[in-house]
């Protein structure tokens, strides 16, 4: 990377406006800037559904909203954001987002030094650029942003803050449906996105039906969006399967997965919710790869996956399998991933 680094920054601004995930990786990045220039502001540029990741974080100054699929979406909302993100006047801009979007806002601010990946779009527009390694974790890409060629930038796990609102929120859950944390439940993110993610629900259904005859207790977990398959999963269990999709925030999700034996979860934002709860982690990988950056960080984790030549079929999945199959998530049998939550109780 050919820069010299300069402890003369005084507002520094990262900007990651993708998804949750996305944004939960970048933390350790925050952590790591604010110890290369403690002497700084930081701010951090996210979109609204991803603020809540980011509040009460001990390195934040301020966290800034680009709500770019409602009021500052098209050109007119993206000038709005670039004039209040101007008159801030920051010194160092960070862009893990790889898009023409954030290469143009970090070019107009005038910013004298502006951080991008070498494939990101619009990277002429950055005087500094890092590599974009691939097979590497995405915290450790991110972190290549500001660290010099023999890598000065230490990996961390992602982090989040949860608050006296947030524990208190976890207690009265619990207690309304009777959970006992004594028993580490097993938790269950069934949801994402995107649809090719997905493991199939009757699988997870049969999943769970082993669980509850091993006498394991389970909580699902997820956001509204979520709810209504979460909903359908615990049908017929009873107080064995405890639904909490859609009842806790982020950051109250990463405080009960501190308590839980272990997560099983596609290729989604929970997953890095557990590396924060240093949880244990079963990821069901099927469109996507590991080698892609986004697996478990830092936590005792296991990937299931089986290769096939269709995989990957993009960065996301995509939104219906082009081969009309579903094979790499329809290979993914209920046994192979009990055997794995015994493995992980068996050496607990």
């Amino acid at each position: 990377m050919k820069w010299q680094s300069s402890s003369a920054f005084r507002k520094i601004l990262i900007v990651q406006t993708a998804f949750i995930g996305d944004v939960l990786l970048i933390t350790p990045l925050v952590k790591a800037v604010t110890k290369k220039y403690p002497s700084s502001c930081l701010d951090v540029m996210v979109i609204p559904a991803c603020a809540e990741i980011l509040e009460n974080n001990i390195h934040i100054a301020n966290v800034i909203l680009f709500d770019k699929k409602h009021n500052d979406r098209g050109i007119f909302g993206f000038i709005h954001v670039l004039k209040k993100t101007r008159r801030r006047g920051y010194d160092l801009i960070i862009a893990p987002h790889r898009s023409l979007r954030t290469a143009l806002l970090a070019f107009f601010t005038g910013a004298k030094v502006r951080i991008g990946f070498d494939n990101s779009a619009g990277g002429f527009l950055y005087n500094v650029k890092a590599e974009h390694r691939w097979g590497i974790h995405e915290i450790e890409r991110n972190l290549g942003l500001i660290s010099q060629p023999d890598g000065d930038a230490e990996p961390s796990p992602p982090q989040i803050f949860p608050d006296g609102r947030d524990e208190q929120t976890v207690a009265e859950v619990i207690k309304s449906h009777k959970l006992d944390l004594g028993e580490k439940p097993i938790a269950i993110a069934p949801g994402s996105v995107w649809q090719t993610k997905r493991w199939p629900q009757d699988r997870y259904k049969a999943l769970m039906q082993k669980l509850v005859e091993s006498k394991f207790k389970v909580v699902l977990l997820g956001g509204e969006t979520d709810k209504k398959l979460c909903q359908a999963l615990a049908q017929g269990f009873r107080q064995d399967v405890i639904d909490l999709a859609g009842l806790l925030s982020l950051r109250q999700s990463t405080l009960l997965l501190a308590h839980c034996r272990c997560l099983i979860s596609n290729d989604s934002a929970p997953v890095h919710l557990a590396s924060a709860a240093r949880t244990p982690t079963i990821v069901l990988f099927g469109p996507t790869i590991p080698a892609f950056g986004f697996g478990p960080f830092m936590t005792k984790h296991a990937i299931i996956q089986h290769q096939l030549s269709c995989r990957p079929c993009g960065v996301h999945g995509a939104p219906s399998c082009p081969i009309k199959t579903h094979a790499c998530m329809m290979a993914i049998s209920v046994d192979e991933v009990m055997d794995k939550i015994l493995d992980f109780a068996r050496i607990e």
